[in-house]
């Protein structure tokens, strides 16, 4: 890193593609190939000073800069900056979320590019500007919505929401090549429907914002026999956790998210139910198997289902999943009729069961389809009882 004092006495630090000027904390930003950040201290407004200290720096390869600041007009401060460096600048008009990604979200505003001598334009309030942001103008302006980092945030009617920064959907992590649209559980089916219908070309997933293990797959399903094409449904919030990394969250009553989704991201399909068609299973350190499936044993494979868990032998065919009943929210299956299921997956399934079944929002069971020894009819029992869930046997 490198600091210094500007001629006008800005304090300014510079490392890699980012400067901080005055006082503020050298908060990192997503930083964009070929562009210089330069973080502002709310509060400075001499941008003839701040001029002369961007002069002197070493300016980035192709010569842009972005500025992030607190204080300034929309489009003002970032033209005379351009004018006076003479090279295109972008400055946000309003204040500046940093989102779970690194990129940049101006709250209530837009990005403005100010080429030098030349009129402002207006990009959108995401910097970068993600692939999908054009898309968005053909979303029916009747739409109560309101602009987030990842997309767009549906309400159920009236007056669009408001963009609250302490709000769960904020903190959903943008992806530059998939809009994200964010769905309060009183959104009717025909708006989820009508915004689908405008957006497509577009890859969209849907983020439900409600509570419980299938928030939003009633709005999903409808979407996709409505419109007869597949719908994909994030099986919770996803968010960026400093120790798991990206993981979906489902939230409780009090809307805490509080129990990490196994399967994260389910489609449905006009006419059937949702299949998965991305998968976690957090911390477990166990091998992927496909795209839902992990090693739980050198025999055994355990497969993420959108009903819960089933584990099979390695290598046998890929079964339907087991409908669930409609009794039980989460359904763990183990063996199928006929397999003889050895003693030594219990202290594994025990293990995984340990990381997966706590803080579950929800009813679960578990299942025994196979055959079981007198030990592993007892570990079964165990099992179930130490975790507080049912327990069916295949002989019962």
């Amino acid at each position: 890193m490198r600091s210094g004092f500007g001629a006008t006495g800005l304090v300014t630090r510079r490392e890699d593609a980012c400067v901080w000027v005055g006082g503020v904390d050298n908060a990192a930003v997503s930083v964009v190939p070929g562009w210089v950040t330069v973080i502002v201290e709310p509060g400075v407004a001499d941008w003839a000073g701040l001029a002369e200290v961007l002069s002197v720096s070493p300016a980035p390869a192709n010569g842009w800069v972005v500025l992030v600041a607190g204080a300034g007009g929309p489009a003002g401060f970032g033209a005379r900056l351009a004018t006076r460096l003479d090279v295109p600048v972008v400055a946000p008009g309003g204040d500046v979320l940093r989102a779970a990604d690194g990129s940049l979200f101006a709250v209530g505003g837009e990005f403005w590019l100010c080429p030098p001598g030349r009129p402002a334009n207006a990009v959108g309030p995401r910097w970068p500007v993600p692939a999908w942001h054009r898309a968005l103008d053909a979303v029916p302006a009747h739409t109560a919505m309101c602009p987030v980092p990842a997309g767009l945030h549906l309400a159920g009617s009236g007056d669009p929401p408001a963009p609250t920064l302490s709000g769960i959907q904020f903190a959903v992590p943008p992806d530059p090549r998939i809009l994200r649209l964010m769905l309060d559980p009183s959104v009717p089916a025909r708006t989820v429907v009508a915004a689908l219908d405008a957006l497509a070309g577009t890859e969209v997933e849907l983020v439900p914002l409600g509570t419980g293990l299938r928030a939003g797959h009633a709005v999903a399903r409808a979407a996709a026999d409505a419109l007869e094409s597949p719908v994909r449904l994030h099986n919770g919030v996803p968010l960026r956790t400093p120790d798991r990394g990206d993981a979906v969250f489902v939230r409780d009553g009090a809307g805490v998210p509080v129990w990490e989704q196994p399967a994260r991201l389910l489609e449905f399909r006009p006419g059937h139910g949702p299949v998965v068609v991305r998968a976690g299973l957090g911390q477990s350190g166990l091998r992927p198997v496909g795209h839902v499936g992990f090693a739980l044993t050198e025999r055994r494979v355990v497969r993420v289902t959108a009903s819960g868990l089933v584990v099979t032998r390695a290598g046998a065919p890929v079964r339907p999943a087991p409908v669930r009943s409609p009794d039980v929210d989460f359904e763990i299956v183990v063996g199928t009729s006929g397999d003889i299921i050895e003693d030594e997956l219990w202290p594994v399934l025990a293990a995984l069961l340990a990381r997966v079944l706590v803080d579950l929002p929800g009813q679960a069971r578990l299942i025994v389809a196979g055959e079981v020894s007198a030990w592993g009819d007892t570990a079964a029992q165990e099992l179930a009882g130490r975790h507080g869930v049912e327990l069916a046997m295949a002989d019962a």
